[in-house]
């Protein structure tokens, strides 16, 4: 349950935080930018992927923080638009963002920003590793398709634009191998896939119960 992550990050300390105030800390950005509630669909269908494709876990860990962070989310066009083998430094991702959001922030935590920025795109696999970060793509896999995959349906998304989702451009992955990678998580039983030519139909009964389909159905 949720409270059970609250309570190994602050009264466990599980992430190894020298102060009890940062443990707080810490945990109110875990939930925030993770949501860590079984009862929301974002975090239940995250976690069940995470259980089972362990090379999926940079990538879910990015879509779904990208979901719930309006700069990040943004930012990452930034890094989409570099091209491949370019040399990306902190300056260059700060400039940016000071130009983005200008007065928004003060210079140190412009500064912040720019550094968690990149590093989360090294981890993400969007950027190689110090000491000369560059641009290459990630590897897109199993779950993570599965993951952008319903997080273009949950924004109302259906068919072919799926594939075409803002979730979905990040993992920088061609069609042929998004298909194959989404028809594999169907073999799976991860998610449902249909294709017959162009027409395509996915559905998610592994993340969703009967009452947010519903839901889901009524709002679009």
């Amino acid at each position: 349950s949720k409270a059970d992550y609250v309570h190994a990050i602050i009264d466990s300390n599980c992430l190894n935080k020298r102060s009890e105030n940062n443990r707080k800390r810490t945990a109110q950005h875990l939930v925030n930018l993770y949501i860590l509630d079984l009862n929301i669909p974002l975090f239940r269908a995250m976690l069940y992927l995470w259980r089972r494709d362990i090379p999926s876990r940079p990538l879910l860990a990015l879509l779904l923080a990208s979901s719930r962070d309006s700069i990040l989310q943004d930012m990452n066009y930034f890094c989409l638009a570099i091209p491949e083998q370019e040399p990306v430094t902190l300056e260059t991702t700060l400039q940016f963002l000071t130009d983005r959001y200008p007065h928004r922030f003060s210079p140190i935590t412009f500064q912040a920003v720019a550094t968690h920025l990149n590093g989360t795109w090294i981890q993400s696999g969007h950027l190689t590793a110090p000491p000369k970060k560059t641009r290459v793509h990630p590897q897109p896999t199993i779950g993570a398709v599965s993951y952008a995959l319903f997080l273009g349906y949950l924004c109302g998304l259906r068919g072919t634009q799926l594939f075409e989702s803002s979730y979905f451009k990040l993992l920088e992955c061609p069609p042929y191998i998004a298909m194959n990678l989404a028809h594999e998580a169907s073999q799976r039983s991860w998610i449902t896939f249909k294709r017959i030519q162009d027409i395509i139909e996915v559905d998610f009964p592994c993340f969703l119960t009967q009452a947010e389909k519903e839901l889901l159905i009524e709002q679009n």
